[in-house]
């Protein structure tokens, strides 16, 4: 049964994972307006207790007891991913809307099943694809929303930053905990992208990836060439080989004008085929980025933003407009298909 929330109740929050990620979402929760963060759980109880005494709220050594808290309403997953699939289930059977983090699952199948699952039960299954969040991305998708260019026609997309030896060495690089290499790691965000300006991504042209010779089924490279249900094309690249900068570039061509958007530094260049170049730089959020920064290393304004969309959705309140909204349990499955289907066409 759904646990129900009125919309002026702070929504209380349970943490599963303090790792990198983990620190990230912790401190987002208790820095937004409408949140708490009630407890914590680590298969690291020490790591547990450290910072349940930091964070000042309820620590827990057993998974099922802290999932089944009767004042929980969100239960916020950050583990590695081959953990998801059970940890999601165990959430949504005890009443509890899920954030989890990307990939939802590696496996597709299970992916939807979850995100069926979900919407039977009247519960909230969110994908945590903060990228939606970015504000060139929220920009970008107010233009396409609004046809100020008219039709979309091309996308191409890069994404990617070389990883440290240290953490391919770790469960990055270890197949039967990651599922994947750069393609199900910094990839799915980008997918995700891709389906929120273009719809449904339905053909795969061509793809190649190259494999790590010493890590078993982790690709550091990998390259599509895809085409979406409405005939939009795009070309996706995802690399760990080189570090590039910025992370996240992405070409959008429309019939009468194109945008290049960045990150990091965030950056939206606006380019009307019969006008002039526009480029917006988002000043506040690099500033906001490097007070939170503070915090946790790496936090940042769309974490934030994700937070306040996942909320408004818990206690129904509708998008306005082209508003962009949080990344659902099937805009996760859609997004592990599609890399298995690239996965598929590469073989």
């Amino acid at each position: 049964m759904q646990h129900r929330i009125p919309p002026d109740t702070t929504i209380n929050a349970l943490l599963i994972g303090t790792g990198g990620q983990g620190l990230r979402r912790g401190e987002a929760v208790r820095l937004s307006k409408g949140w708490n963060l009630t407890g914590i759980y680590d298969l690291d109880p020490n790591q547990t207790h450290r910072m349940a005494s930091q964070w000042k709220c309820n620590s827990f050594h057993d998974l099922k007891s802290a999932i089944g808290q009767a004042d929980t309403d969100v239960v916020l997953i950050a583990t590695p991913p081959s953990s998801h699939d059970a940890l999601i289930e165990m959430a949504l059977e005890s009443g509890k809307h899920v954030l989890c983090e990307k990939p939802l699952t590696v496996h597709p199948d299970s992916a939807f099943r979850l995100a069926n699952k979900a919407e039977s039960l009247g519960l909230i299954l969110a994908t945590g694809f903060n990228h939606r969040f970015y504000g060139p991305v929220l920009d970008a998708s107010a233009i396409i929303q609004n046809h100020t260019f008219g039709k979309l026609i091309q996308i191409d997309a890069r994404i990617g930053e070389k990883p440290s030896e240290q953490a391919l060495n770790g469960w990055l690089g270890n197949y039967e905990i990651s599922g994947g290499g750069v393609l199900t790691d910094n990839g799915s965000h980008l997918i995700d992208l891709l389906h929120l300006f273009m719809g449904e991504i339905m053909e795969i042209n061509h793809a190649e990836i190259q494999w790590d010779p010493n890590r078993p089924n982790i690709e550091p490279f990998a390259k599509a060439e895809m085409k979406s249900l409405e005939a939009i094309k795009c070309c996706l690249e995802c690399n760990w080989l080189e570090s590039h900068a910025p992370y996240l570039v992405m070409e959008l061509q429309f019939e009468t004008g194109s945008l290049k958007l960045s990150a990091f530094p965030w950056r939206l260049q606006i380019l009307p085929a019969n006008g002039k170049l526009k480029t917006r730089l988002y000043w506040m959020d690099r500033i906001r980025m490097k007070f939170l920064g503070l915090k946790s290393p790496g936090l940042e304004p769309s974490l934030m933003r994700e937070l306040n969309a996942f909320r408004n959705q818990v206690i129904g309140m509708k998008p306005r407009g082209s508003e962009v909204c949080i990344a659902t349990g099937q805009d996760g499955a859609r997004a592990a298909k599609v890399v298995s289907d690239i996965r598929s066409a590469a073989q």
